[in-house]
């Protein structure tokens, strides 16, 4: 009967035994984790950010992996009165105190002004508003030639003499021209009758030499380069 008693316990000691051993077992791993958690995060560990700016990217990149941070050159600017491939901006301050291993951006300067798309000012802006628009995005060297048309209108835009489309991207360096009308054609509407006929011109903008025969009604269509009357009742002149 003893015998009997005895290995009747026998299960509730292998169940008391593993969950014994679960709850070591749980403890050993939460330690563990810990202590990696800690390890990962550099957990009560800092660092001093060296200051760069001004250094060659290579400097840079020793002092500040030798402080135990990483380093990634992110961007680029163009700084005339700096010399080229030196390090302009650093996206955490020097004298920062942060963790190991976090990673510090740095600018550097080109070498040459970077390219900047040409803005929308081809028939879309004035003579002084291209300027003020092009002098905004660095452009230096900005000239303007005539041609006939709307006083002061821009009509097209040249780069190192040569016609360019908006978007097109430009050193500001380039030489640029913007081509404005002189005022000597004028924009002439509602007419119905030039002499005493039926006219239309074929044209959206008059010279002014025309101008004393237009009268209030004329129709003028599109076709700025061309003035041609065409009496539309028939008649022969």
């Amino acid at each position: 009967m003893r015998l009997s008693k005895y290995l009747n316990k026998i299960p509730g000691l292998f169940v008391g035994a593993n969950c014994l051993g679960m709850l070591l077992l749980s403890a050993v791993l939460l330690a563990v984790g810990y202590y990696a958690l800690q390890s990962y995060t550099h957990h009560g560990e800092t660092v001093v950010v060296p200051d760069v700016r001004g250094k060659s990217v290579k400097e840079a990149e020793r002092l500040l992996r030798d402080a135990g941070l990483g380093v990634e050159v992110s961007d680029t600017d163009y700084v005339a009165a700096k010399r080229a491939d030196i390090i302009l901006e650093q996206s955490l301050a020097a004298g920062m105190t942060v963790k190991p291993e976090r990673v510090v951006h740095l600018t550097i300067n080109a070498a040459h002004p970077l390219p900047v798309p040409l803005p929308d000012i081809a028939d879309n802006s004035s003579t002084r508003e291209a300027q003020a628009l092009l002098a905004s995005l660095g452009f230096k060297n900005v000239k303007v030639e005539t041609m006939k048309g709307d006083k002061n209108w821009v009509y097209k835009v040249k780069a190192a003499g040569k016609e360019v489309a908006v978007g097109t991207p430009l050193s500001t360096d380039t030489p640029i021209s913007i081509v404005v009308g002189n005022g000597q054609l004028v924009d002439a509407y509602n007419a119905e009758t030039v002499n005493g006929e039926v006219t239309e011109y074929v044209t959206d903008t008059i010279p002014e030499s025309e101008l004393g025969k237009l009268r209030d009604g004329d129709i003028v269509l599109d076709n700025p380069e061309i003035l041609v009357e065409e009496p539309i009742d028939g008649s022969d002149r």
